[in-house]
């Protein structure tokens, strides 16, 4: 009986292994291609930023610092820029000095910190279409800094992973004797 057990034990084992091999093993292979375009290094006596070759960069002009731009493609006539601003910001303004008026919609936005930092988010309707605006403004070694982002809301979404890579990699140079 113990055989007989022992047995149908064995055939099974070996029905299993046989069932296995019998089924072909599927192998996908997937080409991944990097669509994140090469990137370039900014640098100023203002900081130093990062951003995609395939943009361009104008020089200072003004409180601005530079302004990248991506090429417009088809769609709304307004290209994607980030833009760093080196400007002077009153202490008590802040985010309670948003834009106003007609046309503005606030999406989120963050009260000063300590330094006087603060984050906002918005749009403004215009006659060529809305501008959804990501503004970041920090304040490293007693200047402030304002990093901005505009595109078509159509483009938006599309090209915030670059501008907010691009923002991220803002430095500022250190302070002379450090």
């Amino acid at each position: 009986m113990m055989f007989q057990r022992a047995s149908f034990i064995l055939f099974l084992s070996a029905a299993a292994c046989t069932s296995m091999k019998a089924q072909d093993a599927r192998v996908v292979t997937r080409i991944v291609t990097d669509t994140v375009p090469a990137w370039k290094t900014w640098k100023s006596g203002v900081g130093t930023m990062n951003f995609p070759g395939s943009w361009t960069v104008a020089g200072p002009s003004g409180d601005t610092a530079a302004i990248f731009t991506k090429a417009a493609g088809a769609g709304p006539g307004m290209a994607p820029t980030v833009s760093l601003v080196v400007e002077p910001i009153p202490a008590k303004a802040g985010s309670s000095s948003l834009p106003q008026g007609k046309g503005f919609h606030l999406i989120s936005s963050t009260p000063p910190d300590g330094s006087g930092a603060f984050f906002m988010e918005y749009t403004v309707d215009g006659s060529s279409g809305t501008i959804h605006h990501k503004k970041e403004v920090r304040v490293i070694g007693g200047r402030t800094y304002s990093l901005a982002y505009a595109a078509p809301q159509a483009v938006y979404e599309e090209n915030l992973f670059l501008a907010e890579a691009m923002m991220k990699s803002f430095s500022v140079p250190p302070a002379p004797g450090k």
